[in-house]
């Protein structure tokens, strides 16, 4: 056909009225799509050369309907806006080591599997018979704003290696085959939020300097993060999780300078262990076999507020894990140190303390819930809305027995107060007999004092011996069930 009548101005090539960069994949000839793309590229680049702004020069392949990559490749360095809004790639889309020095926006792009009618015709005319394709973008570097959000990936998306420079920004973006994202380095802000993952996710080695978000983002198969590095904070709210998660190693102690740059990796000074990046780990949902792995990895800076799991409460398994602690104590949660700020209560940190406990219980890790399950009690006590009888309760329970943690701090205070008790018998004197002559030996006192804890008491003694024994009797039974309490805690680890 003839005349331009392409909704873009170029000469229209099919019935449809479609320009060869727009027609559809089977209404057009790849060498003579890729002749014509050459053609293009380089009146643009003749154009960014000669231009006194070059800022304005703008590369449009919005909407293009690209074929699989033929001889021509893009060269190593692209220096003005490149623009693939609501293009369309088919079979391999190679731009590896292309150094992107202007804006790269891929909005809404899709990347598809080279389709089968044109891999048999590849086959019969060339005698060569390629793979499906893949998104191909390993040791790419981009110096400006890279924009892939809402774009869909049916075939690998490789991003191994390479550098984005600036902020990219991968919301709502689909992948329906892997996504490899080994050694990346993102140093802007990167926001992967509504991004859904179908298949393996890559992340290993890469190193993020800036804020990442995977908010509200959908992983379905295993996800790994293992040796990346979170520098500045990462996001995961209200994200979805299908399948195994590792976060090894991926918050390290590290110092900065004045001007916010890393100046120092590794070491244990306080000074260092502040540089440490905050991961809000919050209002997760962990579906099927979904489990996080975190392993040699610092978590004093993270937050679980909300996250839970649908079935088995024993989502995280945290091996060799650096803990905030308190003083040289229990450990805490980043949560406690906000209350007060960011609407951050002490029922709020409690419930977190209470997941927790749950997640080494059902591992059987009793021993390392037992900070957990003291963190939670002491949210109860330091919260305002609780009732004061309860109070009164759980300040008994921590002096007692540690909360139940301890089993020989009821038995000090046992022995604690048998002394006090047999220092008052042997002052005013006792009758360790009924009708018998008044005792003041001190060890006497003693084992009538332990004798009083465990047996009812007599009517035929004085009355103030008599009321004497019943209190007695009161604070050892308290002691002694305690005690019970805590030995049964012990056994059950």
């Amino acid at each position: 056909m003839d005349g331009k009548n392409c909704w873009c101005g170029r000469d229209a090539e099919t019935k449809e009225g479609d320009c060869i960069f727009h027609a559809s994949i089977d209404k057009k000839k790849p060498k003579d799509f890729w002749e014509r793309f050459e053609i293009y590229f380089e009146e643009t680049l003749e154009e960014y050369e000669e231009a006194e702004t070059k800022a304005v020069i703008l590369f449009d392949c919005s909407y293009f309907v690209f074929p699989p990559f033929g001889e021509w490749k893009f060269p190593k360095e692209i220096p003005f806006h490149i623009v693939f809004t609501n293009a369309v790639f088919y079979g391999d889309a190679e731009f590896a080591g292309i150094e992107f020095k202007g804006q790269a926006l891929f909005v809404e792009t899709q990347f598809h599997p080279c389709p089968e009618f044109l891999l048999i015709k590849m086959y019969t005319t060339m005698g060569t018979f390629e793979y499906p394709g893949f998104a191909n973008f390993s040791g790419s570097l981009f110096s400006l704003k890279a924009n892939f959000a809402d774009s869909k990936f049916f075939c690998v998306a490789d991003f191994r290696k390479g550098r984005f420079l600036a902020e990219v920004n991968f919301r709502g973006a689909e992948f329906h085959e892997n996504a490899d994202f080994k050694l990346r380095v993102f140093e802007g802000e990167t926001n992967f939020n509504f991004a859904e993952f179908e298949r393996g996710v890559y992340f290993n080695g890469s190193s993020f300097t800036k804020k990442v978000e995977f908010g509200k983002a959908v992983f379905k198969r295993e996800t790994f993060f293992s040796g990346s590095e979170f520098r500045n904070k990462g996001v995961f709210a209200g994200t979805e999780f299908y399948d195994y998660i590792y976060l090894e190693q991926v918050v390290k102690e590290f110092e900065r300078d004045a001007d916010g740059n890393i100046v120092k990796v590794g070491g244990g000074s306080k000074k260092v262990k502040d540089g440490e990046a905050c991961i809000d780990f919050v209002y997760n949902r962990f579906f099927d076999k979904a489990k996080v792995y975190t392993y040699k990895t610092s978590v004093r800076k993270w937050r679980f507020e909300g996250t839970y799991a649908i079935k088995d409460p024993g989502i995280f398994g945290f091996e060799e894990t650096v803990w905030k602690t308190e003083g040289d104590k229990r450990k805490t949660v980043y949560e406690e140190e906000l209350i007060g700020s960011e609407d951050i209560t002490y029922e709020r940190v409690g419930e977190i303390y209470r997941l927790l406990r749950l997640n080494f219980e059902s591992r059987l890790a009793y021993e390392k819930a037992s900070d957990f399950h003291v963190g939670q009690m002491e949210m109860l006590l330091l919260d305002s809305d609780v009732p004061l009888s309860k109070k009164v309760f759980l300040l008994a329970y921590r002096l007692i027995s540690n909360y139940g943690e301890s089993v020989l701090l009821p038995l000090f205070w046992l022995i604690y107060f048998a002394a006090i008790f047999a220092c008052f018998w042997s002052y005013l004197g006792f009758y360790p007999e009924v009708g018998g002559p008044k005792c003041y030996d001190f060890y006497a006192a003693i084992l009538h004092t332990m004798k009083t804890y465990f047996t009812l008491p007599s009517g035929d003694v004085p009355v103030t011996e008599f009321l004497m024994g019943i209190a007695q009797r009161l604070v050892g039974g308290t002691f002694i069930t305690f005690a019970i309490l805590a030995l049964k805690r012990a056994f059950k680890r």
